[in-house]
């Protein structure tokens, strides 16, 4: 039997942004290179728009932590 994970939420800090990045890039690769999609694809978007996102006071990111490995990024955007 399989045992189950430990799912956290942890909020991001500005340091990690160049994590948060390479993450969403890993995750959309290979749907941009299927689509050629380069105008809306998460895996073409600059570090910069990333960034700009993380900075809206409105809007908290949290890495999605398994077992404390990084699985995902999701926003709350209740502030």
């Amino acid at each position: 039997m399989e045992q189950k994970k430990i799912v956290k939420l942890k909020p991001i800090v500005e340091q990690d942004i160049e994590i948060v990045w390479k993450m969403q890039v890993d995750a959309f690769s290979e749907l941009l290179e299927k689509y050629k999609d380069f105008d809306m694809s998460p895996a073409a978007e600059k570090i910069d728009k990333v960034n700009a996102r993380f900075k809206q006071l409105w809007t908290t990111y949290y890495f999605i932590l398994a077992d404390d490995e990084r699985a995902g990024v999701s926003p709350d955007r209740t502030n």
